[in-house]
């Protein structure tokens, strides 16, 4: 999902399969998704001037890979120094490897996904090295393994329609005339439907409820590395018998982000930091997805990292402030001073925040300042006062959707104080 793809074949409609249409499809990752066809995939030279909205388009490429487009928006390319116009297509999403009729076709049994910061969240520990050392400290012998017999994966049932699973894979290859060896390892996650098929779009919409969990876990924003899924149905038969699956890829645009390795000390929390309770912490998460969705959002949205800070970055952190007092503590009709006061006092005894202790009045100043246009006075924060404050307070939220999925008071202190970069 993170490499540029061109695939040259043929495009049509489900209900069409008649009428093919050459062309070419481009991924080009962080911008777009394109289908440019030689000619209309649609009837008559009138719909090429035209902007076309088509949910679904099918193609077969030069390879024989079947491919699925959907929420393709169309706008035509006319020449008329040129015998013949283009097409183009911009599509949402982009599944290699099978044709599906619609998004809520339920065909898939589960969907594997890599994603940047899950092994160092997580380790595989697969691979076991040893290093031997003379009796002068020189190093002498060097041993790697890789044994499937450390094979590990880790089943947490969230309800009854999903299971979620982590696993552990180790690779070793060398080359041919044995020159040169490479061991490989990686953490992987995946999830499975229980009890029926699920469509692509409902198994996504899981996956990106924990990849929000992944974001927030590592003060970063995550990427996948790639998605593949799962039909159990859909299989060829080797000449002993054997099923051999077939597998398909979704491709998506996502953001651009600077994906560099973290080390273990710049994560909120590792699975080691919570490995006595990390299912009910993810059924929990889970649960309490459409309470919490806004503000995990709002969250997640302020732990990226940016180039520039502005008011905007404030002003969410104390909305989902706000909104989190009023659904989960609150539900009258009370103060913003009042609000943050209570969540102030709430987790006022970890140390970071007894070390800089927030200024209500600069906080409701600034918000009504920046949202609601009053008048500025001299509580009002601009600048680095305003990055500082909108810092101080990021922390209280972290604390409060910590306490809300799980963590205990004492938990929450220790991976707070000991996070470098909050």
């Amino acid at each position: 999902m993170i490499q540029r793809e061109e695939l040259k074949g043929f495009w049509y409609l489900p209900n069409h399969p008649e009428n093919k249409i050459p062309g070419t499809l481009f991924f080009i990752p962080g911008d777009e998704i394109r289908l440019e066809l030689i000619g209309g995939i649609e009837f008559g030279i009138e719909d090429l001037l035209k902007t076309r909205f088509l949910e679904v388009i099918h193609g077969i490429t030069h390879e024989n890979e079947k491919v699925t487009l959907f929420f393709c928006h169309g706008y035509g390319i006319l020449n008329f120094s040129s015998s013949f116009p283009l097409m183009n297509y911009k599509c949402k999403y982009l599944i290699r490897g099978k044709h599906i009729i619609s998004v809520k076709d339920g065909v898939y049994d589960s969907a594997l996904v890599d994603m940047t910061s899950l092994y160092d969240w997580y380790p595989a520990a697969r691979i076991h090295n040893e290093i031997y050392f003379s009796d002068h400290n020189k190093q002498q012998k060097i041993n790697l393994s890789l044994d499937d017999s450390t094979y590990w994966e880790e089943v947490i049932k969230l309800d009854d329609n999903f299971t979620i699973k982590f696993f552990g894979v180790g690779d070793f290859n060398h080359s041919f005339d044995l020159k040169s060896f490479e061991l490989k390892q990686n953490t992987l996650f995946e999830i499975l439907a229980n009890n029926q098929k699920k469509s692509f779009f409902e198994l996504l919409k899981k996956i990106e409820i924990f990849k929000q969990f992944l974001s927030l876990a590592s003060l970063s924003t995550v990427q996948y590395l790639s998605i593949t899924l799962y039909d159990s149905d859909d299989y060829q038969l080797s000449e002993k018998g054997n099923k051999i699956f077939n597998t398909s890829h979704l491709y998506f645009i996502q953001d651009k982000v600077d994906n560099a390795r973290l080390s273990r000390y710049q994560f909120l929390f590792t699975h080691e930091d919570i490995i006595e309770i990390i299912p009910d912490i993810l059924v929990k998460w889970y649960s309490i997805e459409q309470d919490l969705s806004p503000i995990r959002n709002h969250l997640i949205e302020s732990i990226k990292t940016k180039k520039v800070f502005t008011s905007l970055d404030f002003l969410i952190i104390v909305q989902a402030l706000e909104g989190y007092h009023r659904r989960f503590i609150d539900t009258n009709k009370r103060k913003l001073s009042v609000r943050i006061n209570e969540l102030y006092k709430l987790f006022g005894d970890i140390q970071k925040i007894k070390n800089s202790p927030i200024n209500i009045n600069h906080v409701v100043k600034s918000r009504d300042y920046y949202s609601h246009f009053f008048a500025k006075d001299s509580e009002v924060l601009d600048g680095i006062e305003l990055f500082e404050l909108t810092e101080q307070l990021r922390i209280l939220l972290i604390c409060s959707v910590l306490q809300l999925i799980g963590f205990n008071k004492e938990l929450i202190s220790k991976i707070i104080n000991k996070n470098e970069k909050l």
